[in-house]
């Protein structure tokens, strides 16, 4: 298919019309036909012409990637019983409707929070998959102001409330609370504007954001502000330890590496990594940071490539003691641990043999294969003035905030305002944000889960 200018004359005027023409071939001959007639020359401005072409573009990316963005959105519905599961198990459907008091958009903010947690192989606007995968379907308005809603103080403080309560925070006993600095950029996707009919090219949003993440002591997030610049990073940690005191006994400190923060107040205290020559300071209190990287993807397929090699080799043993081929202890315990060995399993696998029951059995030891299949980063902290009666500083603080530094607007929608820092309001960007909250709780949540699962499969391996 091509353009083609034709020109024609009436009147004694002359006109130029562009028309889309296709070429075909019949009985031997290649022939031509006009497909489309994009009428006078002098309509089709420089603009239109651009947005023309966008919207071929958009309509080409779309067919090029139709096939994988089905996919994933089929796996996005198998994954729906157990995303489903994952909030009752959490009870946060359950915590919303204290905030939520709408039927609709009760549904529409489970939608959104699916979506999230579905991660970013999900790369369609919500409507999209609400409409491919039978999640409740909205209009890009409700969605938006769902959104909107996630990202006000009433929603944020039952779900606040909630986690603070089931990390051991109440008013009668003290905790210690860890509060994130985590430089961070809302990445927000919308088409800048429209003419009828025609998208034009889709522009990016990005805003820098200073992002306060709160944690208990493993590292799991139960509160959150940001600030849009270091000007105002002291204000907005005021505000979030005063909001988290008004509803439990908690101490505050701040893991301030950058030392963005000078010194701390009556509110909070602030810990600084700590060189190696000041590490015993007496008017100090010390714990330790673990940060944890996970590997690449070829290094995790190797892992589990020994795994399924060690399991493989462990069920023959089995097989073999059921068939009468093994029966001396010693033979079956040199066997098993040549497999482990083989395979480089020795800290990954434990197996046991009873003689008296003829029963042999093995255990993958999940918490030693997450190690294997990841690497940690210890550092050094230390707090001045931390008082034991308002909480205990604990040895080991898990810092997993790496997942923060891009927080990706879920709903990919055109904008509702024609001004982009209208669209995505403080409160849009917050939604987006506890979105994301959620989503890294959910998937806690089913890693102990699946941990407790696996356990009580490993003790039923015995035969």
């Amino acid at each position: 298919m091509f353009l083609r200018k034709v020109t024609t004359k009436k009147n004694g005027r002359e006109y130029v019309y562009v028309k889309l023409i296709e070429s075909y071939r019949m009985e031997g001959k290649v022939k031509q036909r006009v497909l489309a007639n994009f009428g006078s020359l002098d309509n089709l401005t420089p603009g239109k012409i651009k947005s023309l072409i966008a919207s071929l573009s958009k309509l080409h990316n779309e067919i090029e990637t139709g096939d994988n963005q089905l996919t994933n959105v089929d796996n996005l519905v198998l994954q729906m019983e157990s995303l489903q599961a994952r909030l009752a198990r959490s009870d946060i459907r359950h915590v919303m409707e204290k905030a939520i008091r709408c039927p609709k958009q009760l549904d529409l903010a489970q939608a959104l929070v699916i979506k999230s947690a579905a991660g970013e192989n999900v790369n369609l606007p919500i409507q999209d998959v609400c409409k491919r995968t039978g999640l409740c379907d909205g209009t890009n308005i409700q969605f938006y102001h769902v959104t909107k809603k996630l990202g006000q103080e009433e929603v944020r403080q039952a779900l606040f409330h909630h986690w603070l309560l089931s990390s051991g925070c109440d008013k009668k006993s003290a905790k210690t609370v860890f509060i994130h600095i985590v430089p961070a950029v809302f990445k927000g996707a919308f088409y800048e504007g429209f003419v009828p009919e025609v998208f034009l090219l889709p522009e990016h949003y990005r805003k820098k954001l200073i992002l306060l993440l709160a944690c208990d002591e493993k590292g799991t997030p139960v509160e959150f502000e940001y600030a849009e610049g270091l000007k105002h990073l002291p204000q907005q940690v005021e505000l979030l330890v005063q909001r988290m005191k008004n509803q439990a006994r908690i101490q505050a400190v701040v893991l301030d590496a950058e030392n963005y923060l000078s010194a701390g107040s009556k509110n909070y205290l602030v810990a600084g990594m700590m060189p190696d020559d000041e590490k015993h300071r007496q008017d100090t209190s010390y714990f330790q940071g673990v940060q944890v990287q996970s590997h690449g993807q070829d290094k995790t397929k190797e892992l589990q490539a020994k795994l399924a090699r060690t399991s493989a080799g462990l069920e023959m043993i089995k097989a073999d003691i059921l068939l009468g081929k093994l029966s001396r202890e010693s033979a079956i315990r040199k066997r098993a641990a040549m497999v482990l060995k083989d395979n480089d399993c020795q800290d990954m696998v434990a197996y046991r043999y009873d003689q008296d029951s003829n029963s042999f059995a093995y255990e993958i030891k999940e918490e030693m294969v997450n190690r294997k299949n990841r690497s940690e980063i210890i550092t050094t902290w230390g707090v001045k003035g931390f008082n034991t009666k308002e909480g205990s500083l604990p040895e080991w603080v898990g810092i997993h905030v790496g997942r923060f530094t891009e927080i990706s607007d879920q709903l990919r929608i055109p904008l509702i305002n024609v001004c982009a820092e209208y669209h995505y309001s403080p409160e849009i960007i917050s939604g987006h944000i506890l979105l994301e909250v959620i989503k890294s709780r959910l998937q806690e949540d089913n890693n102990i889960a699946d941990q407790e699962v696996k356990s009580g499969e490993c003790l039923g391996l015995c035969i």
